[in-house]
């Protein structure tokens, strides 16, 4: 089985791994005999239908919980030491449209990790909280109350939430999962040029947003298995989901009419 990210396993070079990793809830057996490593710079993919072991597995990443056995590190260590180097977007987030909070506000909450809990706020913190919106294209948004955000524009400030601390390792669990289309596709765009500055792990059930930055696929259901980008087919969705999948590819691209597949060209020399 290929459990390996698009550098291999250079220790140097691995932000996460994880080695024969199994974890239950009670006798509820969620993930048996996981083994993956991720490398600095991947955009990295997890998909699988719900119950599978999706979230679980970010849960490990990020020292929220323990292994039954095997072996997780993060940055070469525990998880728990690596957070303030980690980025975070919860795929639920309730923030009660009454309270009276703005976006500059929500954005803070991200810099708890870095500057510790405090009423006020320095200089240097509003700075990066200020960065992190612009990094998001919503920086003249940062005095709006977040109640009046569009879900669009909500979810980009939840992002710059996790951007807030400056992360070396940004996880999000299905980032897009309550918006339409087309705030899928721009917010898919903004990730891409994130990648360019930081690894990214992205848990999705949703086909359609497998990047064609992405290298590499894992598949999870409680076994994890992982795959090239290109190599990805109905028959393997159908045998992890267990029934048919409608797949829209990202690394398809369409040029003249024609679909020219992102991974012909990485075979031929081109880049991805």
């Amino acid at each position: 089985m290929n459990t390996e990210g698009r550098r291999g396993d250079d220790r140097e070079d691995v932000v996460v791994r994880l080695e024969h990793v199994s974890f239950a809830y009670g006798s509820n057996l969620v993930l048996e005999d996981v083994s993956l490593s991720i490398s600095r710079g991947d955009f990295f993919c997890i998909v699988g239908p719900n119950g599978g072991g999706k979230t679980t597995i970010l849960k490990l990443v990020l020292g929220l919980l323990e292994p039954g056995s095997g072996v997780v590190e993060v940055f070469g260590g525990p998880p728990r030491r690596a957070r303030a180097r980690i980025g975070y977007m919860p795929q639920h987030t309730f923030i009660d449209p009454h309270f009276p909070v703005t976006v500059m506000d929500v954005v803070l909450m991200g810099r708890i990790n870095a500057a510790g809990f405090r009423v006020f706020h320095t200089g240097k913190e509003r700075e990066a909280a200020y960065q992190a919106l612009e990094m998001v294209e919503m920086g003249s948004f940062a005095k709006r109350p977040f109640s009046a955000l569009s879900g669009g524009q909500a979810q980009r400030v939840l992002l710059a939430r996790a951007l807030a601390s400056m992360p070396e390792l940004l996880v999000l669990d299905e980032p897009t999962a309550n918006v339409d289309a087309a705030v899928e596709t721009g917010f898919h765009g903004l990730l891409e040029t994130l990648n360019e500055r930081m690894t990214i792990v992205l848990v999705t059930h949703d086909l359609g947003f497998v990047s064609r930055r992405t290298r590499s696929v894992a598949c999870v259901n409680r076994r994890l298995a992982v795959h090239p980008t290109c190599e990805i087919s109905a028959e393997t969705m159908r045998e992890l989901y267990g029934r048919d999948v409608h797949m829209v590819r990202h690394d398809t691209l369409l040029e003249k009419g024609r679909g020219v597949q992102a991974c012909q060209g990485d075979r031929e020399g081109g880049g991805g």
